[in-house]
């Protein structure tokens, strides 16, 4: 068992437990549930907290999840899953959410999605949008080769020059540094990969018929640009596998820690040299299908 899965209970009603326990008084019936059945096992490797989601806000939870997790760890675990990820104690396992591959196969994943919407990948335009942090360096550093039009969105320019000078010389692409939206490079790519944390009005910026990523989980953005932006694929993650047995990214996040040795230096150590050469090592990876929020996304129909 090196991956572990946790999840909790969409309403309390639906804990497992003895009916004389249901009978007691609830401050009671909590005490009980915490000692003696605060997780049940649903399948190999997952596990379900025996409280809804508001519950595992809660210090008594929140130190049964620790207490899970520990075990799990000395039972072998390597990673954890889970919805919670963000609300659960992170220093024990480190948890996949997708959000490591994301930047590194952003480009094949918009590459899938023009070829949906009746385009060509060969000759389409990119933007990167910077938002300051490893995701921008990682995404830019596992750009393939086929990739020849790049602008890059960021409001600091200086440090890009680097960036700019390694793509003159090694692929003789001049890659345009830009600060607006509203510049001319953004307002025509077909495709923006996004490590951008805010900027609203991306929505009403990009083309017609663009592929918009975000990399980073900015999901307010995301999902204002799908609601106002019908003709735009808008998307914060991927499937991966083909188009008969699909995987959402976290899972794939997770067996890829597990099974690759470089990819885990780069999950625990991110970076645009360690980013390119996991993936070097993941070839065989292959971005099928998009999400948002946590649900599969439609891809707009063809244009023209």
């Amino acid at each position: 068992m090196e991956i572990i899965n946790i999840t909790c209970l969409r309403q309390k009603s639906q804990r497992h437990r003895p009916k004389w326990v249901g009978k007691l008084p609830e401050s009671w019936a909590e005490k009980w549930q915490l000692k003696y059945c605060p997780w049940v096992e649903t399948a190999e490797g997952s596990w379900c907290l025996q409280t809804d989601r508001d519950g595992c806000f809660l210090p008594p939870w929140r130190e049964k999840a620790r207490e899970l997790l520990e075990q799990a760890a000395e039972k072998g675990a390597k990673i954890a899953l889970s919805p919670m990820a963000a609300d659960l104690p992170g220093d024990i396992l480190p948890f996949a959410t997708g959000r490591k591959l994301y930047p590194i196969f952003g480009a094949e994943a918009a590459a899938t999605g023009l070829e949906a919407m009746g385009k060509r990948q060969e000759g389409a335009s990119f933007v990167v949008a910077d938002g300051g942090e490893w995701e921008t360096e990682a995404a830019l550093a596992a750009l393939p080769g086929w990739v020849n039009r790049l602008g890059i969105l960021t409001d600091r320019q200086p440090f890009f020059v680097s960036w700019q000078e390694r793509f003159l010389e090694e692929r003789g692409l001049v890659v345009e540094v830009f600060s607006s939206v509203g510049y001319g490079v953004f307002r025509e790519a077909d495709v923006v990969l996004s490590c951008a944390k805010g900027n609203g009005a991306m929505a009403y910026a990009l083309a017609e018929g663009a592929v918009f990523l975000d990399l980073v989980g900015n999901g307010s953005v995301t999902e204002s640009i799908a609601l106002r932006r019908a003709d735009v694929l808008a998307a914060d993650g991927f499937f991966f596998g083909n188009q008969k047995e699909m995987e959402a990214g976290a899972l794939t996040e997770a067996r890829t820690y597990c099974e690759n040795q470089m990819f885990r230096a780069y999950f625990d150590a991110p970076g645009a040299e360690k980013a390119a050469e996991a993936k070097a090592g993941l070839g065989q990876l292959c971005p099928v299908g998009f999400l948002l929020g946590g649900k599969r996304r439609k891809i707009p129909k063809k244009q023209g």
